[in-house]
């Protein structure tokens, strides 16, 4: 019997839990919680390429504050920005919107995709791209 009692009270504390919860809200309004999530694409890139990053945010006409990691800062209204780094390494980019701050990695590599392959012998070498 002791079981069953424990088990109607919470039954009951949940149902007005979730009453005051619904009350609180006007209808058919979400209750959002303020996040400043951000996405980067893409997340590992050369020297001098282009990282695209998107903010996935739940305010609205916010100001964005981004730290590239790489001692650049922006403060935009925009919340699709690109940045391109001149510093390799593993950065840490910061988003902060209205107090509430995320992070992410983005590691840039020394040179680029592109390379030149230069025939020091005496011999003629053929080479071929596949």
């Amino acid at each position: 019997m002791l079981s069953q009692l424990n088990l109607s009270h919470l039954v009951i504390l949940c149902a007005t839990i979730t009453t005051f919860l619904f009350s609180c809200k006007k209808s058919n309004e979400p209750i959002n919680e303020l996040n400043a999530n951000f996405i980067s694409q893409p997340d590992s890139i050369y020297l001098f390429n282009k990282v695209n990053f998107t903010a996935i945010d739940t305010t609205q006409n916010a100001d964005y504050y981004w730290d590239f990691g790489d001692s650049t800062t922006l403060i935009t209204s925009e919340s699709k920005i690109s940045h391109k780094y001149k510093l390799k390494g593993s950065h840490t980019v910061t988003l902060k919107i209205k107090g509430v701050i995320s992070n992410k990695k983005v590691y840039v590599y020394p040179g680029d995709i592109s390379y030149k392959i230069i025939n020091l012998s005496s011999k003629d070498i053929d080479f071929k791209s596949y």
